[in-house]
C-alpha cells in the first residue's frame, strides 16, 4: 500500500498477486498439509476477500475487486468437505453479493456486476441440476433463488437511479434474464411437488407485484423514464406471457 502514491499500477499488480497467493497458500495449508482446521481457513479467506474489496476501493481499480470476487466464490469449493451443507454455501454467496451491492453504489464497475451475476447463477444452476431434490431442498431452492433474484434486480436499478445513468439494452436483457432464471428454477422446483398449484400461483403473482413496486419507486424518484418504461414493459410482458413461460420450463402441471 505504501507504493500506491508513486507507482499505483505496479503496486496494484503486486497487491493482486499477493492476495491470490494468500488464497492458495491457505488452501494448501488446509488441504495438502492439514496444518489448519477448516473453520480457521474459511475465516482467513473471508478476511482476505474483505481486504481485497477494501483495497480495490482505495486503489479505484476494478481488477483488484475482480480478483477478490473470484477468490471469494472459490472459497467454499476449495474448502468443501463434501458434506453438502447447502444453506451455508448459499448464505455465503448471498453475503458476497450483498458486498457487490455496496460497491455498486460507490463505483461504476459493470464488469464486477456481470461477473457476480454469472458466477452466482452458474453455481446455483450446477447445484440444482446435480443435487436438487424437492423433498429435501424445496425451501432452500426457493429462498436462495428469490434472494439472488432480488439482489441482482435491485443492484442494477439502484445503481442506475442513484448515479443518474442511462438504461441501455444490455441492462434490460440482464433484468429479463435474471427474472427468467428465477422463474424457471422456481417453477421446476415446485413442479416436482404433488398438489403444488398454490405455490405456483404465489410465484406467478409475486413477480409482477415486485416489478410493479420497482416501477413505482422509480416513478416516485421522478428519474429515469427509461427505467420506468422498461419496468412497465417487463411487467406487462411477464403478466401476459407467464403461461408461455410455464410451457418453456415444462409443459403441463402435475
Amino acid at each position: 500500500m505504501r507504493l500506491k502514491a508513486r507507482l499505483a499500477t505496479f503496486s496494484a499488480v503486486l497487491l493482486s498477486g499477493g492476495m491470490a497467493s494468500l488464497y492458495f497458500v491457505t488452501y494448501a495449508a488446509y488441504d495438502f498439509y492439514e496444518l489448519i482446521p477448516q473453520a480457521f481457513a474459511f475465516a482467513l479467506m473471508v478476511l482476505f476477500t474483505a481486504f481485497t474489496v477494501f483495497a480495490a476501493i482505495r486503489y479505484d481499480m476494478q481488477v483488484i475487486a475482480i480478483i477478490g470476487l473470484v477468490g471469494a466464490y472459490g472459497v467454499p469449493f476449495l474448502l468443501s468437505d463434501g458434506s453438502g451443507r447447502v444453506v451455508i454455501l448459499f448464505s455465503y454467496v448471498a453475503i458476497i453479493n450483498a458486498g457487490i451491492l455496496v460497491i455498486a453504489f460507490r463505483k461504476s464497475w459493470a464488469a464486477l456486476y456481470y461477473l457476480a451475476f454469472f458466477l452466482t447463477w452458474t453455481i446455483f444452476s450446477l447445484w440444482w441440476m446435480g443435487d436438487y431434490n424437492a423433498d429435501k431442498f424445496l425451501w432452500q431452492s426457493l429462498t436462495f433463488s428469490t434472494l439472488f433474484f432480488v439482489i441482482f434486480y435491485i443492484t442494477l436499478l439502484a445503481h442506475k437511479v442513484m448515479r443518474d445513468e442511462p438504461f441501455d439494452r444490455l441492462d434490460a436483457v440482464l433484468l429479463l434474464f435474471n427474472s427468467f432464471l428465477y422463474f424457471a428454477f422456481g417453477y421446476q422446483s415446485i413442479n416436482q411437488l404433488i398438489d403444488g398449484e398454490m405455490y405456483l400461483a404465489c410465484l406467478l403473482c409475486s413477480m409482477p407485484f415486485f416489478t410493479s413496486w420497482c416501477a413505482y419507486c422509480c416513478t416516485q424518484k421522478e428519474r429515469h423514464n427509461g427505467i420506468h418504461s422498461i419496468s412497465q414493459q417487463g411487467l406487462s410482458s411477464y403478466s401476459s406471457h407467464s403461461p408461455y413461460l410455464c410451457n418453456l420450463t415444462g409443459v403441463g402441471y402435475r
